[in-house]
């Protein structure tokens, strides 16, 4: 996007909860030696954590009614596109070994998650 072009609400939004995320990991990583001990240095524990209340905030918000499927469909699909075009813009040696293994367990949870939904709605289809 053009530095010109004056984002929408939706986009301002949406990258800051995305800086939000990005700041909570970073501040979540300063750890002390005996922390870095017991935790280590990558960042699974606090991007797992940032996930599963994502997904609770995203489930409840769902069920009382607050936003519906749409945004849901949208997002996931965005940030699955995005995060391949990533991979296949900087490949492994651009995104260097941690990170792309950041992306190959991102990759095997998309694809995990996208099977189970599959099944489930095709087991539904065959109830019907």
């Amino acid at each position: 996007m053009k530095k010109q072009e004056k984002m929408s609400v939706l986009e301002g939004s949406l990258l800051q909860a995305m800086k939000a995320l990005d700041t909570q990991i970073a501040r979540e990583m300063q750890r002390s030696p005996e922390e870095t001990d017991l935790h280590g240095v990558q960042k699974w524990e606090p991007i797992q954590k940032r996930i599963e209340n994502i997904t609770s905030l995203i489930m409840n918000s769902l069920g009382d009614g607050s936003v519906e499927l749409d945004g849901v469909l949208v997002l996931a699909q965005a940030f699955s596109k995005a995060l391949l075009l990533i991979v296949e813009d900087l490949g492994e040696e651009g995104l260097g070994k941690v990170r792309s293994g950041y992306c190959l367990h991102a990759a095997e949870s998309l694809s995990r998650d996208s099977y189970r939904m599959l099944q489930s709605l095709k087991n539904e289809r065959e109830l019907t």
